[in-house]
This record gives C-alpha cells, sequence and structure tokens, in this order.
C-alpha cells in the first residue's frame, strides 16, 4: 500500500495546520504541488498537538472554477455521492439540446413553473438558490398533480347488488332527540347513494362531537331493515363496546353483536355462524374484523370509523369480505378540503359542520405546574356538583419519580387530595375486561374522576363529564390535544380542558396556546400541519405516500389548490379538443 502525507496551512491563518492522508493514489505528488490553493472536504479529526488530520478527502484545486452548490446523492455501497454526480454530469450531455416538456405550456405560463428541461439540469447543478427552489416546485407541483391524478383514476363506479332501501323516518323516530340539520343533509346524502343502485364511497368528517356515530347508526339501520349485514370497524375496545351498547338500545341484542379480542368463544361462533348463513345483523368490532374465520354472506356496507388509525389495507381487507359493498369512513380529524381531495379524491366528501344544540363551547386554560393546588380544588369543586372529570397522562410509568404518570397519580399525588373521592385508573396495558368494567362504571358515574392515558382519546362519550386535566402538555401534538379535549362538553353543561405544562419551548408555547385560543378542529388541523407536517398527522402506511416530495407539497395548500385547478384546465383543453 502506497501512503501520502501532505501538510497544509489554513489560507486565513498559517499556524492551523492540516495532515491530509492518501491511499494509494499515485497523482498525489504531482497534483498537490507546494503553494498551491485547494478546497479540502472530508472528516476532520484534532490531533494531540492542537494540529488537525483528514483521511481520503475530496480536493479541489482552486485555481480552477468551482461550482458553488454540489448535489449530494442517496448512497449505496461502492457508489459514493461523487461518483453518481459525475456519471450525472455525464448522462447529461447525452439528452437533447431541448428536453420535451410534461406539461402544456398553458399551464407552465399560468402557474409560473420552471420549465422540465430547465428543472432536469438545474436540480443537478444549480448556478443559484433561486435555481435549486423553482426546480424543487416543479418537480413537488408536477408529482403532486400526478399523485391526484392517479387517486381519482381509482375512482370507479360499481353497481351494487345490495340496493338499500329509505327507512330513515322510522329510524329518526326512534331517537330521543332532534339532528341537527347538518347531519340530516349528510344522512340524505349517503342514503341517496346507497338507494342509487351503485356502491357508495363516502368519507364523512366532523368534528369531535358533532354527530357522526348517529349518521353512521342510521346507514346501519337501512341496511339492517333491507335484509342485509353491516360491519362497524373502530380502533379500539372501549370505542366498541360504547358503539355496541348504544345500537342495542336502538336495536335490540338479536340484531347487534359485538367481536373483539375479549369476546367469548361461544359468543364468537354464535356471531360468525349468523354472519355466514347472511343473516342480517350489525356486527361491530376492533381489528378482528378483518380475521380469516370471518365471512359474510350480505355485507352490504362496511364503516370505518376515525379511519387514520387504519391502515389502507385494513380498510380494503375488510370491504374485501362482501362483493363491491357500501364504504364509509368517518374521521374526527379535520381535513382541509383541499387536502382531502388529495387523500381520498377516490371518495365523495362531505362534512358535519354543525355541532348538536345546546353544546357550550369547551373554555380552555394553559397553567404551569405551580397552579396544580388550584386546578385540584377546581376539580374538587366540579365533583362535588355532581359531575365527573378525566386526567391524562402521557405514560402508564416509567420511573419511580415519574409523579405524572398514570400508576403513580393514585399512590403520590391524588391520595391525600381526592382521598374521600371515587377514583379509578385505566391504561393501555390493562386487559380488555378491566378496561370496559372502568368505562361501565365511569358512564354510570360510579366513578368521579378517571385517570387515564390517551386510551380515552377516541370516541368516549359521558355528557356528565365537564374537566377534563391533561398533564405534560407539552408532550401532545395539536390534534392530540384537540381530541383529548372533546371527551367533555357532550353534555349541555359548561365544560373545561386545562392544559397543563411542565417545560415549553417556544415551538410548544405556540401549540399550546393555539389550542386554548380555539376549538375549530378545521384550523387547529392546518395550523398542525403546518408545524409538524402531513407525515405526523397522515402516516405513509395508513396514504401510501411513496415520495417526500408529496409530503412537502400537502403542506402547502395553495400549491394543493393550484394542482387541482391546472389537472381541471387540463381536462377542460381535452374536452374542447374532442368537441
Amino acid at each position: 500500500m502506497r501512503i501520502y502525507k501532505v501538510q497544509c496551512f489554513d489560507v486565513n491563518d498559517c499556524h492551523s495546520i492540516l495532515y491530509v492522508t492518501f491511499f494509494n493514489n499515485i497523482v498525489i505528488p504531482e497534483m498537490m504541488k507546494k503553494g498551491e490553493r485547494f478546497l479540502i472536504m472530508g472528516d476532520i479529526k484534532p490531533r494531540s498537538d492542537s494540529s488537525y488530520e483528514v483521511v481520503c478527502p475530496r480536493i479541489k484545486n482552486l485555481k480552477f472554477k468551482i461550482q458553488k452548490f454540489e448535489p449530494i446523492y442517496s448512497q449505496v455501497k461502492g457508489l459514493s455521492s461523487y461518483t453518481i454526480s459525475k456519471y450525472v454530469s455525464e448522462a447529461l450531455k447525452l439528452l437533447p439540446e431541448k428536453i420535451k416538456d410534461t406539461l402544456p405550456e398553458t399551464i407552465i405560463n399560468k402557474f409560473d413553473l420552471a420549465s422540465l428541461d430547465f428543472t432536469i439540469r438545474k436540480i443537478h447543478f444549480p448556478d443559484s438558490e433561486d435555481d435549486i427552489r423553482r426546480a424543487q416546485h416543479r418537480l413537488n407541483f408536477e408529482e403532486l398533480m400526478t399523485w391526484i391524478v392517479s387517486v381519482k383514476k381509482m375512482k370507479k363506479e360499481h353497481e351494487s347488488k345490495f340496493l338499500v332501501k329509505d327507512f330513515s323516518d322510522d329510524f329518526l323516530k326512534k331517537l330521543d332527540f332532534e339532528l341537527t340539520n347538518s347531519q340530516k343533509k349528510v344522512m340524505g346524502l349517503c342514503i341517496r347513494d346507497m338507494c342509487s343502485g351503485k356502491s357508495m364511497m363516502r368519507l364523512i368528517q366532523g368534528d369531535v362531537g358533532s354527530g357522526k356515530t348517529v349518521v353512521a347508526m342510521s346507514l346501519a339501520y337501512n341496511t339492517l331493515k333491507s335484509g342485509y349485514q353491516t360491519a362497524i370497524m373502530v380502533p379500539t375496545e372501549i370505542l366498541a363496546i360504547q358503539h355496541y351498547e348504544n345500537f342495542l338500545d336502538l336495536l335490540g341484542s338479536s340484531n347487534v353483536g359485538l367481536l373483539t379480542g375479549s369476546t367469548s368463544k361461544e359468543k364468537r361462533r354464535r356471531i360468525i355462524s349468523e354472519l355466514k348463513r347472511g343473516i342480517p345483523k350489525i356486527v361491530i368490532g376492533t381489528h378482528s374484523l378483518i380475521s380469516e374465520d370471518i365471512i359474510f354472506k350480505n355485507l352490504a356496507l362496511v364503516i370505518t370509523d376515525e379511519q387514520h388509525r387504519f391502515g389502507v389495507s385494513q380498510r380494503q381487507k375488510l370491504a374485501s369480505k362482501g362483493e363491491y359493498p357500501h364504504n364509509l369512513i368517518m374521521s374526527a380529524t379535520p381535513i382541509p378540503r383541499s387536502l382531502a381531495m388529495v387523500l381520498y379524491g377516490n371518495m365523495d366528501f362531505c362534512t358535519i359542520d354543525e355541532m348538536p344544540s345546546g353544546r357550550k363551547k369547551i373554555k380552555t386554560f394553559t397553567v404551569d405546574d405551580s397552579m396544580r393546588n388550584r386546578v385540584f380544588k377546581f376539580i374538587k369543586k366540579q365533583i362535588d356538583s355532581g359531575h365527573q372529570a378525566y386526567i391524562v397522562c402521557s405514560k402508564v410509568k416509567e420511573n419511580e419519580k415519574d409523579d405524572a404518570a398514570v400508576e403513580c397519580y393514585e399512590e403520590k399525588i391524588l391520595k391525600n387530595t381526592f382521598k374521600s373521592y371515587r377514583v379509578s385508573t385505566i391504561h393501555g396495558k390493562m386487559k380488555p375486561a378491566e378496561k370496559e368494567e372502568i368505562m361501565k362504571k365511569f358512564a354510570e358515574n360510579k366513578i368521579s374522576l378517571l385517570i387515564s392515558t390517551t386510551v380515552i382519546e377516541v370516541g368516549v362519550n359521558v355528557p356528565n363529564a365537564t374537566v377534563i386535566l391533561i398533564e405534560n402538555a407539552e408532550k401532545f401534538g395539536i390534534a392530540t390535544l384537540h381530541q383529548m379535549r372533546g371527551r367533555v362538553g357532550r353534555g349541555n353543561e359548561q365544560s373545561y380542558c386545562i392544559l397543563m405544562y411542565q417545560n415549553l419551548s417556544s415551538k410548544t408555547k405556540e401549540r399550546i396556546e393555539t389550542l386554548s385560543k380555539s376549538n375549530d378542529g378545521l384550523m387547529l388541523s392546518a395550523k398542525d400541519m403546518i408545524m409538524r407536517g402531513p407525515g405526523q398527522s397522515f402516516e405513509k402506511k395508513q396514504h401510501g405516500f411513496e415520495s417526500s416530495r408529496i409530503e412537502t407539497a400537502l403542506m402547502d395548500q395553495e400549491m394543493v389548490a393550484q394542482c387541482i385547478s391546472a389537472i381541471e384546465l387540463i381536462q377542460n383543453q381535452k374536452i374542447n379538443e374532442n368537441k
């Protein structure tokens, strides 16, 4: 092995010495002459004698022109970014003098896009930061357009063998309350689809507490009365049990079934047998509904609640248990309409934008740990007046000193403060039967104060609960905090959400203050996306993102709107050409 060591001096400080080592590079003695100036790039490490050293760096002679910007490529073993860059440079020379554009000139001009020729050349070897920005924008724009078009192409109208009849009037008579105009409108749209002879594909969006569940119940009721089966998949056992009990009150046990991980073998066998025989039934469950042994004979309606908790493949697997069943997904995570058109372009989109009458705006307060005693007194006052409360912790238990974990709360913090109150705890590590029993007692007001992790985030409905304290609020995102806040304010009494924090960074402070100032889930969702990015709001496994450019583009609502507009322009141009 031939080794060369070169002693270099910093041009700005001749006392600063850098030793450069090369292996088997026979051109070094000819290349690095005394007095020449070089740009040296590599992992530079200090030595004990106050000098520095670097092994096998990249070097460039400063007497030649050097690019101001250099690309960094994703590397594989044996192929460096520098090597890739050399090959890309050679490949670009083989391209035509002018690369034909993939977008119409009208679109390029209208939305001020860089040409494809400019983009391909400058994304690799830009001359300025503006070149990089314009090239990246063009790539993001075109890829987002492609995504939207591909999602739209997925939308196929299938003939439905399940022609559902309209029994909405019968359903409304069973309710002891009046639906909002928004609920009635959305329900009517869904029923119209299900009676059309085509398979319904709808997304219902509604803020927490807006009443999406009763709309889903109406569709399931119509399906049942028409002689068909319905499957309702929810993310947690607590929510499945709650839905089941609501349906029982309305329809009776013979028409409704519950399938979760804790369903007894006997009940499970009976329900599976009924589904196989095609007996009209509404079955509610968790992921267990997609088990191989569950076979439907007449599955006409599939409902997925809290859709963001499920992957695309899980929803598709449940729908595949029927022959093009009507498909409804519900989301309490507000999505800007333009974004929904991108993510769910294969579905019709409707929103429940009106809260049930009598609901009061939840008052939200942000406090630090020094206010703890005052907060506890306020919670006691609410409980003493006959109401109930939640305290949410970020963890079950992490260490013995972690007082804000669920398992430490009763033992260390609430032992004296709430000694005379009916207090219980619930978290995800408990057995399903335990959680079910605790939630049942809480719903029946046999528990005054429930200490929980975020297991109560989704769908839990206890109208008598009027206050929720969220410990370490700085550890949660806006969407999660808004969902947890929605556990109160579900009755007609004034409700309160208290966000208690320990340490706040500037970003965390902005997040919490944003939540305390607004109950508008749509605005909060958009803000959450700007602050944290869509990759955290919409997981890749759920939406099939294959490119970071799609995620980047989704954060730019103006770009989303422009892409949708561009697609419409192209479609109109083609229609005019065909005429």
